[in-house]
């Protein structure tokens, strides 16, 4: 789907133009399809444990950044471990996908929306609910063209939880409709359930949801200033978000992907 997308888009307009994927999840094969192209930057955040974890490889490795005119194009935030959530994602964006796509400055955003890290993915293993989902769609959407006529869209790849799935579309969705959260078949409360439509009973003997109650411990520092909180504060029909912390694993993530791209990118000179 993405590469047909990217086929009529170019059919439309034949010539370079600067593009942005961004897969919630491993992309491997889109990864090695432009690991060379200047003109497109990819993005993929996923659980990586060091070549542990699906492809099984380096491939999804910070250190994979691009090769020749492509080098620093391809960004690899690549979680050590499961159980990463709303925080350590909203964290990644303020400190790598925003600035490099307004360094970036592209006219089109593709995302390849697997929601494998939606909480309750059996695969997956993380913990991102629908509401982290909606906002990150929002800040997408002010990033295109610095926010004035760019082009988002936004495909659904591989999901291993139906009830996972929905709801986490769902949101992305509506945010892109300018759609109150609270409205549809999505749970108002946070943070969603390993599977909402289950017994009490269901998830007391639920393994995953046993692991996952223990918190991270979480990195030390202020958000207050950060302008992803800018970024939402008038768009009213998004949840409500005054604050957020990263674990310490996905605070690490973050600093080595920064450590692994900054010679590509001006942002990064005073790292």
């Amino acid at each position: 789907m993405i590469f047909d997308i990217l086929t009529l888009h170019n059919i439309t307009y034949p010539f370079f133009i600067h593009l942005i994927i961004l897969f919630c999840d491993i992309g491997n094969g889109i990864q090695e399809a432009f690991n060379e192209d200047e003109n497109i930057l990819y993005i993929s955040l996923h659980r990586h444990e060091s070549g542990n974890f699906y492809p099984f490889s380096d491939e999804g490795s910070e250190i994979k950044i691009g090769k020749f005119d492509g080098a620093g194009r391809n960004v690899n935030i690549a979680w050590q471990t499961c159980g990463m959530g709303d925080g350590d994602y909203l964290y990644a964006f303020e400190k790598v996908v925003i600035p490099m796509a307004r360094e970036f400055n592209p006219e089109f955003i593709i995302v390849a929306a697997g929601f494998d890290a939606g909480m309750g993915d059996p695969v997956g293993l993380c913990n991102v609910t629908p509401h982290c989902f909606s906002i990150l769609t929002h800040l997408l959407l002010t990033l295109a063209n610095s926010g004035e006529g760019g082009k988002l869209a936004m495909v659904l790849e591989g999901v291993y939880d139906l009830e996972v799935a929905a709801n986490s579309a769902l949101a992305c969705v509506k945010s892109m409709l300018w759609m109150h959260f609270s409205e549809g078949i999505m749970p108002k409360q946070k943070p969603m359930l390993p599977n909402a439509l289950a017994t009490e009973s269901d998830r007391d003997n639920s393994s995953h949801a046993q692991k996952n109650e223990v918190p991270f411990e979480s990195a030390n520092f202020d958000p207050s200033m950060f302008q992803l909180l800018k970024l939402t504060k008038t768009a009213n029909y998004l949840p409500n978000l005054n604050s957020f912390e990263p674990s310490k694993g996905g605070y690490n993530s973050v600093m080595n992907v920064l450590r692994n791209h900054k010679q590509y990118w001006k942002f990064l000179q005073d790292f």
